[in-house]
């Protein structure tokens, strides 16, 4: 089953349940950031795995971008640069915390030597967020997107999208298959 389909599924039954959801901040970040990657890995077929992370970054980059800016009132601009040295740090933390905790139980001079890895992953990624951060123009704060700027951004996403996939001699079929 492709990606769409199980998507579409899935945020139909979670709607459907609640459909409070649609309004839910993060609900829409979850779904656009995923729509987001799989559309632009699907776009981007037959990529380098080393693309891959830089186009997993850009894809919900650009899928979440508005809906950030329309409910946070920010847009940054270092935001790509960020996920790429950040998000493939966050599973081994993920990982090397719970194991700390379990092994911590059993052995706690092990599990302290693994909460002291975790520590200087997790400190990589402050110093990473709060360096980028702190760049002249690195973010714009107190934006206001009107709805309708929203529309349009999604829309002109929609139609180069279109433009890619004929320009690779596909159709949209195949994102269903």
């Amino acid at each position: 089953m492709s990606l769409t389909t199980v998507l579409l599924l899935t945020v139909t039954a979670m709607v459907s349940f609640d459909p409070g959801l649609l309004t839910d901040v993060g609900f829409q970040l979850s779904v656009s950031a995923v729509t987001g990657i799989g559309l632009i890995l699907f776009l981007a077929r037959r990529s380098s795995p080393v693309l891959q992370v830089v186009l997993v970054s850009l894809g919900a980059t650009l899928a979440t971008g508005p809906i950030v800016a329309y409910h946070f009132g920010m847009i940054s601009l270092v935001n790509i640069v960020a996920n790429i040295l950040v998000v493939p740090v966050v599973p081994a933390v993920l990982l090397l915390a719970a194991l700390a905790l379990l092994v911590n139980l059993f052995w706690p001079v092990a599990g302290v030597g693994l909460g002291l890895i975790v520590h200087v992953l997790f400190a990589w990624m402050r110093w990473v967020t709060g360096w980028l951060s702190s760049w002249p123009g690195a973010y714009f704060a107190e934006v206001v997107v009107p709805i309708w700027v929203m529309v349009v951004y999604y829309a002109l996403l929609i139609l180069g999208s279109v433009f890619w996939l004929k320009k690779q001699g596909r159709g949209w079929r195949e994102v269903w298959e």
